[in-house]
Parts: C-alpha cells; structure tokens; sequence
C-alpha cells in the first residue's frame, strides 16, 4: 500500500473519503477523482475498502492492491454463505427464511457483494419455522455461547449463534429480545418479498420493515451508527425513494411511529446530517418533532468526529438501549441489566 508521509487527522481522512461516496449514492461514480485517497488508506477502516474499490473501478481509476484484496475477500465470504445456503435449503422441507441486515443489503441495495464486509447471514425463522429447522438440524449445528448480557438464564433465546457448514449463522425468532420486541417476526414475514439467494428461494423484507431492522439492529447493539451503517442507511433511504420526494417521508415516518421507533430514526437522521454523506432531502420540520430522548443522546454522546464513530463506553450503550426502549419494555429491559451487573460483581468478588 503506498503510505502518505504524514498522517492526517480524523476529520481530514473523513473529508477526503467524503467526496466519493456521495458520488456513489447519488449514482455517479463518473465524476469522482480522488487520487490523494489513496496515499491515506492505511487510515481508513478495513471495511470500508470493498466501497472504495468500487468506487474506483466505476470511475475508470486505478485502485490499490490492498483495496482490491478486501473487495475480493468479501465477494468470496459472501459466495460461500450462498453455496452454503443453496445446500442446506436443499435438503430441508421447509419455508423459505427470510434474509436481513447484510446478505439482504448486498444483493437489494448494493448489487455488488465486495462492496460490503460481513461476517455471518441473519436469518428469521418465526414461531415453529425456526423450531422446525432447529429440529432439522440441530444434530449438525456447532451452537455459539449464548449471551450473557440483558437476559434472564430462564428467558427464551430470540435468535441463535450457530456454525453450520463453515458460515456463521444467526437464526432469528424475533428481532429483539423478546421482554422489549417491537415488530412482530411474522407479520414482517408475511410482508416480505419473495427472492433468491443464488439458487437458494428466501425471503427479503419489504423497503419499509428494512430501515426499521437497521434501526432495531442499531438500537439492540447500543451504538452509534459508523461510516458504513450510515452508507447502509442512505442506501435504504434511496430505496425508499426520500433522495428527491419529501412526501414520501411522511409514510416512512408513521411506520417507524407506529412501531415506537420514531425517535431511532430521528436520532440516525441527525447522524446522517453530521456525517454530510446523505446526497437527498431531510424531512421537513412538519410531523418532526424533537424529544427529550433525542437531545439526552445529544448531550452524552461523543462530540467530535475522531469519536463519535467509535464503540461507545459500557455507560452509553445501555444509555441508547434504555432512551429507546419501547413503553411497557422498561422494567423488563432495567431488571435484565441489574441482574446481569450483580452476575459480574458476583464472579469479580
């Protein structure tokens, strides 16, 4: 990799990478140039380097060897869940799961599968699908720990970590656990869309349930969102057709209100304002409201660029999972985090 002689400050690399990829999402990769990147990538996140090799093949330039390994990495990890996939499915009478968060983006949102790193497939399987297939295969599955965090040793796994034929699986019942759930796993199942996964039939969710899964995802891991989830998100919205239609977010707002989570999206709307990527419109003040909950983020949340995308401290990721707990969730989600401390106070003392 050709390394720049000096280092440039967070804020710099961040402005430099800034230019390309609102090229990218708004569909002309034509016009980038962008040859100083390239005496920088050491300073660039690793995942982001499937993008920024894309982004160069687009616009006719050279990319670098280093940019070009990831991207390939990333093509292969993603042929291999599919090869995967087409067997397992094959041998299993059964429904067709439902695919979300990475496999779901790169094939309905990027069409590109080495722009985009991942590390598993996210399954969902509602009700007594998942506890046929777990039946099915529950002999050949190499099973994760299951969490220790936020949860009750009585209380229902909602998903599962599994190894199955080499891939890393997480095989849903419900998107949340299931004391704070908010959307309903089948009814999101029954408004998804049919599709495929190589030769694999699975299932996709529909435009509106995508951006409330990444919200959920971006809620339940008690973070805020980095560069590429905000790549994730603009790339949702411009499925959502919002780039150039106002009108269209007042929909997309009384979906994310009727499943209490209108507030996680004014929060990520506000990221995507900060980070200066998103090349559409915002919504209009009308029917966004501010709230208590989103200036309390303001406030505890880190300020400056250099941090702000790092992984928050212990105290700010409960912060963000309590902010947005759903009405009736609360005490659930508060008795879960204090039984889980005095587990650790227990096993330190």
């Amino acid at each position: 990799m050709n390394r720049g002689r000096h280092m440039l400050s967070p804020t710099e690399v961040w402005a430099l990478f800034r230019q390309p990829i609102h090229a990218f999402l708004s569909g002309d990769c034509a016009v980038v140039e962008s040859p100083t990147l390239i005496q920088f990538e050491s300073q660039i996140p690793p995942e982001m380097m499937g993008l920024l090799h894309h982004i160069r093949l687009a616009s006719g330039q050279t990319s670098s060897d280093f940019a070009e390994e990831k991207w390939t990495e990333n093509v292969h990890s993603h042929l291999e869940r599919i090869a995967v996939m087409t067997g397992v499915w094959g041998e299993f009478d059964g429904p067709p799961p439902l695919v979300f968060k990475g496999a779901d983006f790169v094939e309905n949102l990027y069409h590109d599968p080495g722009i985009r790193q991942s590390v598993d497939i996210d399954l969902c399987l509602p009700g007594k699908k998942m506890d046929a297939f777990l039946e099915h295969f529950g002999e050949e599955v190499k099973w994760a720990d299951p969490p220790q965090y936020e949860r009750f040793p009585s209380d229902t796994l909602y998903a599962h970590g599994v190894n199955l034929r080499g891939i890393s699986v997480d095989i849903h019942r419900a998107f949340e656990p299931l004391h704070r759930c908010r959307l309903d796993a089948e009814k999101v199942y029954q408004r998804s869309e049919l599709g495929r996964l190589g030769a694999c039939p699975v299932r996709f969710p529909c435009a509106q349930d995508r951006l409330l899964l990444w919200l959920i995802n971006l809620i339940k891991a008690g973070s805020t969102p980095d560069p590429m989830a905000l790549i994730d998100l603009s790339m949702i919205l411009r499925k959502l057709g919002v780039m150039t239609a106002q009108g269209n977010y007042e929909a997309l707002i009384e979906h994310a209100r009727e499943h209490q989570l209108l507030s996680a999206l004014m929060w990520a709307i506000d990221r995507l304002k900060e980070s200066l990527l998103w090349p559409g419109q915002y919504p209009t003040a009308n029917g966004w409201v501010d709230s208590a909950r989103r200036r309390t983020l303001h406030q505890v949340m880190p300020k400056n660029q250099a941090s702000r995308f790092a992984t928050p401290d212990v105290f700010r990721r409960q912060l963000v999972k309590l902010t947005f707990c759903p009405r009736g969730g609360l005490w659930g989600l508060t008795s879960r985090l204090a039984f889980t401390q005095i587990q650790r106070w227990v096993k330190r003392s």
